[in-house]
């Protein structure tokens, strides 16, 4: 047997298939990519790592949703938990910047799903397709964060490019296996436009790559040139100050002058070297721009003289310019100076007499102007570049753009370049975030001299600029080759396509009937040959199917009628089985099966307790409700089909009344011109027979027997059901009564015992009552009404409700409060009379607890009595044990026990 699946079963098999296998690719891969970024997390510790870990955890999460949804055939879930994570993937261009691989990824993702979902509509896949990478492209132009900073993304990079390229392949695969079973004309224009994409795809991804690189060499060489530049300018600065120092202290007389201020404490010697010095140093200060102070120190430090009297007197033994001056010249890096209250370079360099003794040292102190001057020439740099020096401690030297009013020293720049600069103490190049957080190709020296990093740097927006629009350029061509290629295919595959689509349309209507269609039949190709052959081969058709029509037309009656039959039976089977009145369920099942099925008569026949007789227990007609009255009753094998039907236990039909001679003619039922009669059996069990009469003469056929005896069965099955029922209520009542009766001579017993009395609480506390004290009215009023009374006896409101147990009153509850504090309102009167049912539900359980405890310790007392009579075999000791046992077991004051023989007869 042959089994043809219909196309859109299929399409969903096929959609189920594709959306477990790519979700499950997705799922794996984007918790790799997830795991992969642990190891870098744990030594950058950025923040948009772990945003992009927990983004590529939730694309997980809800793909493996999606492949669970679609190995259960849930499409609807599955595609939600698609969306969804197609939706939150553009997002990781946010954390680590654009990725064309994963966008390449992702839109193969839409494709391949949207071929699987319209197979046969390429506007719809291609409209998808096109709308994601628009809708990426949206999020990557509008990112509200700041990407992380692309020293860090090397270490992504390959994770990244292995998982994208795993995911791409295997998509890849998947489209392929796809191909087969999508039309002809989306499998030619997918393959159109993939020889026009891909090679577009893979230009411009070459070009993208080789353009990023070469902007970056001339970048990073354009910062390079500037800064070469810039150590220049510092290094020409720097000796220039050393040689005005050596200038001023070349002078023969100078140094003599200077060796009376080093070696004499006073004298008026060392009083003219001093104003001398003073008039020199001075005059010197005032025609050049190059130092502003110049001081003289001894070997131990000290200063004697200085051009800031602030500074006489001080002791620079510990400081570096000294130490190192006192050898040679130096330079002390840029520091803190106290006394100039802001960062200064130190020139020093030992002061020599003519025996070549070191008598102290000669230091001047230059301001950062000079330096902040060279940093400020942004020749070369364009609109964002900018040069700037950073001291040992990253404190800030000269001036920057963003803030170049700011007091320098005290900001503190930690970039990648300073850091490397400063820590590895040598020239480099990189791309990093900048002191403002901007991503920057940056250029970094060290200069030994100064101790410091020089920076050149360089925004990569507009280092970039002029390749951007390159690439736009580029780009734009692309697409536009793109797009021709696509109109290109849309019109070849539409002059191939279209012809076999109207064939296909055509085949497709005749398969589903019509077979009055025509194909479209142009031209002298191959299509139109098979469209002519197609034509004749309908025309045939239309000829075959047209005999066939009618004989369809009577079986699809018959099975419409025999479908509503069963659908009527079913429908009175439910209404069956939810009746457990007997004589209730008779009589509706009667009528139901006239009204639903359209027969004359029903009559449902009960077999008396002698299983003698069928009696008709219930009709619908009126003929049979006079039988009814009259207790008709049929013989049981004997009298008419019914007596036939239980007598035989199968079934019986009389197709035509008048001349089935096992019919018994009825004139409570004249119009009867075909009848049928069965059994009701449950289990083995025979309960009587339904006897079903209609005014059509032929009117059951063996499928109405079936159908029928399907009924019957039910209504058996019923009928037993409801005398059960009816026997374990008989039965439950019975042992409810019993139990009452039982409970109620209990409780007289106990009444008549003596046990009579109550409790009242009051102001004063609790106390228990005499059976004695009189019942006050409202009480004997509760206890007679039996049930609530409220009355108001003088100021107050008294309330009697009576104790009942089981139908039985016990006692009453009376209480009471003044008028003043308020009537009795219907929630508190019904709190009342729950309370009292709670106080007799308590008292009978109480009463049951009490025997059970009496009835223990009887049989406890018998037991003890039987071990102590059976401890001995002397007659005489069993007579008297059990003597003295039973009367102090039930406290009686004499018992006596005797042994007589027989009665002589």
């Amino acid at each position: 047997m042959t089994v043809v699946s219909s196309p859109d079963t299929k399409n969903t098999s096929r959609q189920i298939h594709v959306t477990r296998r790519v979700t499950l690719f997705a799922a794996i891969l984007l918790l790799g990519s997830a795991l992969s970024y642990v190891p870098v997390f744990a030594q950058v510790r950025a923040w948009q790592i772990l945003a992009d870990m927990l983004n590529s955890a939730l694309g997980s999460f809800f793909s493996f949703q999606a492949y669970r949804a679609a190995k259960r055939g849930d499409l609807r879930k599955a595609a939600r938990g698609i969306i969804i994570a197609l939706l939150i993937q553009p997002t990781t261009h946010w954390f680590l910047g654009f990725n064309l691989a994963s966008l390449v990824a992702t839109s193969l993702a839409v494709l391949i799903l949207s071929l699987a979902t319209w197979p046969n509509q390429w506007g719809r896949w291609l409209s998808a397709t096109i709308g994601y990478l628009f809708y990426s492209f949206l999020m990557v132009s509008f990112s509200p964060v700041a990407p992380l900073p692309e020293q860090y993304l090397p270490a992504l990079r390959t994770s990244d490019a292995l998982t994208t390229v795993i995911f791409i392949l295997l998509v890849t695969i998947e489209i392929l296996r796809l191909l087969p079973t999508i039309s002809i004309r989306n499998r030619l224009l997918l393959t159109s436009i993939s020889l026009a994409f891909i090679p577009a795809l893979a230009v411009t991804i070459a070009s993208v790559g080789f353009g990023l690189r070469t902007g970056r060499t001339q970048a990073i060489n354009q910062l390079t040139s500037v800064a070469q530049l810039k150590a220049n300018q510092i290094n020409l600065w720097q000796n220039g100050l050393q040689t005005e120092l050596a200038t001023i202290i070349s002078e023969p007389e100078a140094v003599l002058r200077m060796s009376y201020l080093l070696t004499q404490q006073s004298g008026a010697q060392r009083a003219t070297a001093l104003l001398q010095t003073d008039q020199q140093l001075q005059t010197y200060l005032q025609n050049s721009p190059y130092f502003d102070e110049l001081f003289i120190m001894d070997t131990n430090g000290r200063v004697v003289y200085s051009t800031e009297p602030r500074r006489i007197g001080q002791v620079q033994q510990s400081d570096t310019y000294f130490i190192t001056g006192m050898l040679g010249p130096s330079v002390q890096p840029p520091t803190y100076d106290p006394t100039a209250n802001t960062s200064v370079v130190i020139f020093s360099r030992p002061i020599i007499n003519a025996n070549g003794q070191v008598l102290g040292v000669f230091a001047g102190r230059a301001s950062l102007n000079a330096l902040n001057d060279i940093m400020l020439e942004r020749a070369g740099l364009g609109e964002t570049g900018e040069t700037y020096l950073v001291g040992l401690n990253r404190a800030l030297l000269t001036e920057v753009r963003d803030n170049p009013s700011a007091l320098l020293g005290s900001r503190y720049i930690r970039t990648l370049g300073v850091n490397r600069a400063l820590q590895e103490k040598r020239n480099g190049s990189d791309v990093y975030p900048n002191y403002a957080g901007k991503d920057v190709f940056g250029v970094y020296f060290w200069l030994p001299d100064l101790q410091v990093a020089l920076l050149a740097e360089q925004t990569t927006d507009e280092a970039l600029r002029a390749l951007q629009n390159t690439l736009f350029i580029q780009g734009g061509i692309a697409l536009a080759a793109i797009l021709v290629a696509i109109l290109a295919a849309l019109w070849i595959t539409r002059s191939i396509s279209t012809p076999l689509e109207n064939l296909t349309q055509a085949a497709t209507q005749v398969a589903a009937g019509n077979i009055e269609v025509q194909a479209e039949a142009r031209g002298e190709d191959e299509i139109s040959t098979v469209a002519r052959a197609f034509n004749a081969m309908t025309g045939r058709l239309r000829s075959l199917i047209t005999s066939l029509e009618e004989r369809v037309a009577e079986r699809t009656a018959e099975v419409e009628a025999r479908s509503r039959q069963l659908e009527t039976v079913a429908q009175i089977g439910n209404v069956i089985a939810s009746i457990r009145d007997l004589d209730t369920l008779l009589e509706r099942v009667t009528h139901l099966i006239s009204q639903q099925l359209g027969f004359y008569h029903v009559g449902i026949f009960l077999l008396d307790e002698d299983g003698e007789y069928a009696v008709l227990s219930a009709a619908n007609s009126e003929g049979g409700q006079r039988m009814l009255a009259r207790g008709h009753r049929l013989k049981v094998g004997q009298v008419g089909i019914v007596g036939y039907a239980t007598g035989y236990r199968r079934p019986r039909i009389a197709l035509d009344v008048g001349e089935d001679a096992v019919f018994f003619d009825n004139p409570d039922l004249p119009d009867t011109r075909s009848e049928i009669a069965l059994p009701l059996i449950a289990g083995q069990t025979l309960l009587g027979a339904l006897d079903v009469q209609s005014t059509e003469p032929n009117a059951f056929s063996q499928e109405d027997v079936r159908i029928l005896q399907l009924l019957a069965d039910q209504l058996a099955v019923a009928i037993e059901n409801a005398r059960l029922f009816t026997q374990s209520q008989q039965a439950l009542e019975e042992a409810q009564r019993a139990y009452g009766r039982l409970s109620r001579e209990a409780w007289l017993h106990m009444l008549a015992s003596g046990q009579r009395g109550g409790y009242r609480s009051a102001g004063s506390g609790v106390h228990p009552l005499s059976g004695a004290e009189d019942l006050a009215p409202v009480e004997q009023e509760a206890l007679r009404a039996g049930k609530l009374v409220l009355r108001e006896v003088e100021d107050t409101q008294q309330v009697a409700i009576p104790i009942r147990v089981r139908g039985m009153t016990l006692g009453v509850f009376r209480t009471q409060r003044p008028v003043e504090q308020g009537r009795w309102t219907q929630e508190e009167l019904q709190t009342l009379q729950n309370i009292t049912a709670e106080l007799g539900d308590a008292l009978e359980s109480a009463r049951l607890y009490t025997e059970t405890q009496l009835r223990a310790e009887n049989e406890r007392r018998l037991g003890e009595l039987a071990a102590q009579v059976r401890a001995t075999l002397d007659v005489e000791d069993i007579l008297k044990t059990a003597a003295r046992r039973i009367q102090d077991t039930f406290g009686l004051d004499e018992v006596e026990i005797r042994m007589e023989g027989p009665a002589e007869e």
